[in-house]
C-alpha cells in the first residue's frame, strides 16, 4: 500500500527550503543532503523528496542523474534573460498600472525607501531594502490589466530575488526607486517607464559584474 504523505507537511518543508534558496542561505550550486533534511524536519525521506520534486519543477533545484539534488546556480545567460524579461513585463505593466496604483501606497513605499538612508546596520538595511523593493515591483505588476503578464512575472520573480542578493547597490537603488515613484505620482508615464527601465538595466549590469568576479567557481548546468 502506498504511503500517504500529508500535503501540509510537504508544503511546510517546501516553504522552508524555498525561502532558504531565495535568501541564498543555501549556497547556490551545492548538493542537498536529503538525510540531513530528514533529521532536521524529523520526517521520512518521502515528504522531503516530494518537496524537492516541487522545487525542481519550479527550477529552484536541479536533479542530476546519479548525483542527486543541487541548489540552482544562475549563469550569466540566466541572469540576462531574467532581467530582460523583467524589463519587458514591467515597462509594459506601467501603461495601465499608472492609472490604478494607490497614491497612498506609493507614498508609503517612498517613505520606506527614504527611511533606509538613515539605517546604519548593513544586514538589516539590505534585508529591508529587498523587502521594500519587492513590494514596489509587485505593486506595479498587480495593477496592470494583463493576468498572463502577471503570472509570467510571478514565475520568474523568485529568480529575480536570488539575483538581487548578488549586488550591493542600496543607495543607488533608493535614488532610482524614489525617482520612479515621483514620476508615477505625477502621472508621467513615459518618464516613469524610462526611469524604471534604466533602474532594471543598472541592476542587471551590477549583477553581471558581480558574477564575472566570482566565475572561478563551478556552475551547475
Amino acid at each position: 500500500m502506498q504511503k500517504v504523505v500529508s500535503r501540509s507537511l510537504v508544503d511546510q518543508i517546501y516553504s522552508v527550503l524555498r525561502d532558504r534558496i531565495i535568501e541564498v542561505s543555501m549556497e547556490p550550486g551545492t548538493k542537498i543532503d536529503i538525510q540531513q533534511l530528514v533529521e532536521e524536519f524529523d520526517v521520512s525521506e518521502t515528504p522531503v523528496r516530494v518537496a524537492l520534486a516541487k522545487l525542481t519543477h519550479e527550477g529552484l533545484v536541479k536533479l542530476l542523474p546519479r548525483r542527486g539534488y543541487f541548489v540552482i546556480k544562475l549563469t550569466k545567460k540566466d541572469l540576462k534573460e531574467i532581467y530582460d524579461l523583467r524589463i519587458l513585463l514591467e515597462s509594459y505593466a506601467i501603461d495601465t498600472a499608472i492609472e490604478k496604483m494607490d497614491p497612498t501606497k506609493l507614498k508609503k513605499i517612498y517613505r520606506d525607501f527614504e527611511r533606509l538612508r538613515g539605517t546604519n546596520n548593513s544586514k538589516r538595511r539590505e534585508k529591508e531594502s529587498l523587502k521594500i523593493d519587492e513590494g514596489f515591483h509587485l505593486e506595479i505588476v498587480r495593477n496592470c490589466d494583463n493576468k498572463r503578464a502577471q503570472e509570467l512575472f510571478y514565475r520568474i520573480y523568485d529568480f529575480a530575488r536570488i539575483s538581487q542578493k548578488m549586488h550591493k547597490r542600496i543607495d543607488q537603488d533608493i535614488d532610482e526607486h524614489t525617482a520612479v515613484i515621483k514620476a508615477l505620482l505625477d502621472k508621467k508615464k513615459e518618464e516613469a517607464r524610462r526611469l524604471l527601465v534604466q533602474h532594471l538595466e543598472n541592476a542587471r549590469e551590477a549583477t553581471l559584474e558581480v558574477l564575472d568576479e566570482s566565475l572561478s567557481g563551478k556552475v551547475i548546468s
